[in-house]
């Protein structure tokens, strides 16, 4: 995998790992979103999630982070807790370039729940988006292909607990279209996870990112003509959907 298509990969997997509409960590902590999230969460975790936001607006980078840390380990039992959470934290370490401080955090998190499935995808997604700041540290080559390796290893594993979860699926979707002549393996992934919105249409899912991260990897892989079908099967079947009205193959 070269450099370039690393640091895109990290790019979307900050895009996927985030709740639609959730592009910084800093709206995330605002307004509707942030209300949600603790009308959701347990009191204790409410209380968490305010103190991190508060301190990331206070340029309190690190106790904010370890504030969420804290929240998603008590999370863990609650995917849609667990996932708001990460809404909020994706984009802070992307904006810092702190992905190695998310891989130690999701690591030692899936050690602690071997079978929670949203862990190990979140602990893929974590090693993918690390890996230009192994390129950036000039780490040897071999390095980056284990950590390529233990992301596939966290997705397969995640997959075998539960073979319907969305972020597994889609991570390793996008992971595998930016590996070398896995184009076609990546669209049976992705082929495979949007064939779960027609068996459970009433999940509100983001299917439209879906869709549109399966056109641009097609796009990406020298298949234009494919994208553009994609994208146009996305419009027939998600009419009025935001992230596909505006979508492009860039």
């Amino acid at each position: 995998m070269n450099k370039k298509n690393i640091v895109l990969l990290a790019t979307l997997l900050i895009t996927i790992t985030a709740a639609p509409g959730a592009a910084r960590a800093h709206d995330a902590c605002s307004g509707r979103a942030l209300s949600a999230l603790i009308h959701r969460a347990s009191p204790q975790v409410g209380e968490l999630v305010q103190a991190g936001c508060a301190a990331i607006a206070a340029g309190k980078t690190d106790a904010g982070l370890g504030l969420l840390e804290e929240g998603m380990r008590r999370s863990v039992s609650d995917p849609a807790t667990f996932g708001m959470l990460q809404s909020v934290y994706w984009p802070e370490i992307g904006r810092l370039g702190r992905a190695l401080r998310a891989v130690v955090f999701f690591r030692a998190l899936a050690l602690r729940h071997p079978k929670n499935p949203e862990v190990l995808a979140a602990a893929g997604n974590a090693l993918g988006m690390a890996l230009p700041e192994l390129a950036a540290a000039s780490a040897p080559s071999m390095l980056a292909s284990l950590w390529v390796k233990d992301a596939e290893a966290f997705y397969a594993k995640a997959l075998s607990l539960d073979p319907e979860s969305f972020s597994a699926l889609l991570g390793r979707a996008i992971f595998t279209s930016y590996l070398p002549g896995r184009f076609p393996e990546a669209k049976q992934q992705f082929q495979k996870l949007l064939a779960l919105r027609r068996t459970y249409p009433k999940r509100h899912y983001p299917w439209g990112v879906a869709y549109v991260q399966w056109a641009r990897a097609a796009a990406r892989n020298g298949h234009p003509k494919e994208a553009e079908k994609i994208l146009d099967e996305a419009r027939s079947a998600l009419p009025g959907d935001p992230i596909v009205a505006h979508a492009s193959l860039r």
